[in-house]
């Protein structure tokens, strides 16, 4: 089931798809991946370099945006996000051991 997951949120973070270019009613499906929140924080960490004094042309950068479908976000942001999906997948995880049935070995 996990492989399903991953593939769901990679395909709707713009992995392997650019989701910007799909119909209205399917490009919304981006922002429930924490893929395109993690994407877009590794795109700031690389092109501004978080301090460093080497960064893209702002033609570049916009052209990367572009073609692909990530966080356009602030970094804090993107942190808060990223941070979020954490503690919903364990507060998920939590609530389904304590609801499982317990497993009885003979």
């Amino acid at each position: 089931m996990m492989v399903i997951i991953m593939v769901y949120f990679m395909c709707s973070g713009g992995y392997f798809i650019d989701i910007t270019s799909q119909p209205s009613w399917v490009s919304w499906v981006r922002y429930t991946s924490y893929w395109y929140y993690s994407m877009g924080l590794f795109f700031e960490a690389q092109v501004h370099g978080f301090g460093s004094s080497t960064s893209f042309g702002k033609e570049l950068r916009e052209t990367v945006r572009e073609e692909y479908s990530f966080s356009t976000l602030p970094v804090l942001s993107n942190i808060a996000a990223m941070f979020a999906y954490g503690a919903v997948f364990r507060l998920l995880a939590y609530y389904f051991l304590c609801t499982s049935k317990r497993l009885k070995f003979s």
